[in-house]
Order: structure tokens, then sequence, then C-alpha cells
């Protein structure tokens, strides 16, 4: 997968996501040489140099107004944690925007993942883990994902399954984001609970 922030630049911007989500400071985690670019705010990028994105510790508790992350999420030992950790690098009110490769589309229902040896995890909007043997690396967005945010009290915006691109008559041997400019992703947007002022 190459340059996944960039090619969904044209999808963001027909959906005013530049406008809704990606407004003030910033944070990209996994950002590599393809940094998100908002016109509304900055953005820090967070890589391998910065530290590991399971805990983001070098960075406070509510610091952003946004958290972006482009195909790292795969890449996590602990999906909890790093959600945790995403979460809490938030400021009350602020956006979680992340995109993951769609276990049908890119990985064709194979793993480990025959295109990437680093993935640690599998997301589907269908593929249930009870279908999968129970499989714990694997994530269904709304029976295993969306519970996790919720318990870090983040309400869920948008949910999509984005394939600009693809191909459904090539093999499944061929990885699309890479020889070919498909995208082969799951959003998931969600928003951090504003905190409740005592009386």
């Amino acid at each position: 997968m190459a340059n996944e922030t960039s090619k969904a630049k044209s999808l963001r911007e027909n959906n005013n996501h530049f406008l809704k989500y990606f407004v003030g400071e910033g944070l990209d985690v996994g950002a590599g040489d393809d940094l998100l670019d908002t016109p509304y705010g900055n953005v820090t990028p967070y890589d391998i140099t910065e530290g590991n994105a399971n805990y983001l510790s070098i960075i406070e508790d509510g610091t952003y107004d946004f958290v972006y992350s482009s195909h790292c999420l795969e890449h996590m030992k602990d999906i909890p944690l790093a959600l945790k950790h995403w979460a809490r690098v938030l400021k009350p009110g602020g956006v979680l925007y992340i995109t993951v490769p769609d276990w049908t589309l890119y990985e064709h229902e194979h793993w480990p993942s025959r295109f990437n040896a680093d993935h640690k995890a599998s997301f589907s909007v269908s593929a249930l883990r009870q279908e999968l043997a129970n499989r714990k690396d694997h994530y269904n967005i709304r029976e295993d994902l969306i519970p996790i945010l919720r318990s870090l009290r983040m309400q869920v915006a948008e949910v999509a399954l984005e394939d600009a691109g693809f191909d459904p008559e090539l093999l499944d041997t061929v990885d699309q984001t890479d020889k070919f400019p498909a995208l082969c992703q799951i959003r998931v947007i969600a928003t951090k609970a504003l905190e409740v002022v005592g009386s």
C-alpha cells in the first residue's frame, strides 16, 4: 500500500472532510512520507522516529483537535491499547479519523496477509469473528471496533467502505493498492465526548 493519504484526498474533498474534521492542530499517526495536509490547520507527523504508536508516550493528554491515521492501526500489536492512547491525546470534542485495509477487498479474505507481512490485524465491515474461528486479530467494525471506541468515550460519526478504483475482475493475487491506484479501505470517524462539568 502506497500513498493512501494522497490517493484519498479527492474523497475527503468531495465529502467536505477537511472543513468538518481537519481543523486546528492535528496528529498524523504513521504518516511516513505521505503526511496529511489540510488548509484549515497544522498537522504534526508521528512515526517510528517519534516512538511507539501504541503509546504516543511523548504526547500529553488532550493535545490535539484531531488525530488522523491512514493504514497504521493494522500494524499495531495491541489494537485496544493503541486506540486508547490515540483517543487520550485528543481534546474533548476532538476527532479520530482512521482508515484501515478492508479484509475482503485488500486481503481477499486470506490471512496472514499475502501483501504485507507486518499486518497484525484484519478489519471488515461484514465478516464476523465467529465466522473466522473467533480469530482474535480480526475486527468486525460494528461488533468489535466500535465497542472499543465507545468504551473510550468516543462517539462514532461515520463508517464507510472506500473502494475507489478497485477492479473486481482482477485476480486476487494482485495488490490493487500497489500496482493500480485503487483504494480498498474502511474509514472510521469518531469524536471524543465533551467533558462534563460538575455542579
